[in-house]
């Protein structure tokens, strides 16, 4: 494996690692918190109990947010690509001189 594919992958790995721990504390605090959770009545339909419905959500976040965790894992896989490729064309470029 090139210098410039395990740069690309380790660059994807830490912003996996960042941003599970971010999602994973904003997951704690939004199930945490306590707010009144006003049931939705439509007509002809019975409103949700309240415990169902905070799950609900909380299963639609976590849903949501690993997609867009996943998705902005491949971007910064993508892009720590391009940036190991100007890292290493500056290594080989610097004959080590001095300007």
């Amino acid at each position: 494996m090139t210098i410039r594919v395990r740069l690309a992958l380790l660059y994807g790995a830490l912003f996996l690692a960042a941003g599970a721990v971010l999602l994973a504390g904003t997951y704690v605090l939004a199930t945490r918190l306590t707010w009144p959770v006003l049931p939705e009545i439509s007509f002809g339909q019975l409103p949700l109990d309240p415990v169902r419905q905070r799950a609900a959500e909380a299963r639609g976040f976590v849903t949501a947010a690993a997609v867009g965790l996943g998705a902005m894992t491949v971007a910064s896989v993508g892009l720590g690509w391009v940036m190991a490729g100007a890292g290493a064309e500056a290594a080989q470029g610097d004959d080590g001189g001095g300007a």
